[in-house]
């Protein structure tokens, strides 16, 4: 037995039919808004037609949309065209224009090819002891930004990410006290 399960909106909104060397969308009521569709209907759908070219290698790297003119209802042409590629990263460009329109968006695409020797050292919370518990510094007063009694206390820290050289000491801490200074 074979459910059908309808296409959600948000997917008939942000259709593309390639034809040819050119892809086809038309816009939908259910994403309209007051003299166009909604400009992030407009972004998925052009990031869309990038998505499902076939010489597109690597996920969603960043996406500049520029909105020229309104778009009308109904039909659009979309022009996906790889500008450059090369291991890891492919710039795209996307142009959508109506017939009667001209162009009204255009968007470049970066897609990038997640390596497997890519990696960072994600940082890890300072180990440093409870204000309170920490020496006043010699300067004190009122913050004059915020103009509230601040009392600074200092603690050393040592950052503990993998290839640091040397120990650094560093400043901390604007404890603010909520009651005025006597």
């Amino acid at each position: 037995m074979t459910e059908h399960i309808a296409a959600h909106p948000f997917d008939v909104a942000t259709r593309v039919e390639r034809v040819a060397s050119r892809c086809q969308g038309r816009t939908t009521d259910a994403y309209w808004a007051f003299i166009g569709p909604f400009g992030g209907v407009t972004a998925a759908t052009l990031l869309r037609a990038v998505l499902e070219d076939e010489a597109r290698a690597g996920d969603p790297l960043a996406l500049t949309v520029n909105f020229c003119a309104a778009i009308s209802r109904g039909d659009f042409d979309l022009e996906v065209r790889r500008s450059r590629a090369n291991r890891s990263t492919q710039h795209w460009s996307i142009v959508l224009s109506q017939a009667e329109g001209g162009i009204a968006a255009t968007a470049t695409a970066v897609m990038a090819v997640r390596r497997e020797g890519f990696s960072h050292q994600p940082a890890r919370r300072s180990r440093v002891r409870d204000a309170r518990s920490l020496p006043n510094a010699r300067h004190g007063g009122v913050d004059p930004a915020i103009r509230v009694p601040v009392r600074r206390r200092c603690a050393e820290h040592r950052p503990s990410a993998s290839g640091c050289a040397g120990q650094l000491p560093v400043a901390v801490l604007d404890s603010r006290r909520t009651r005025p200074a006597a």
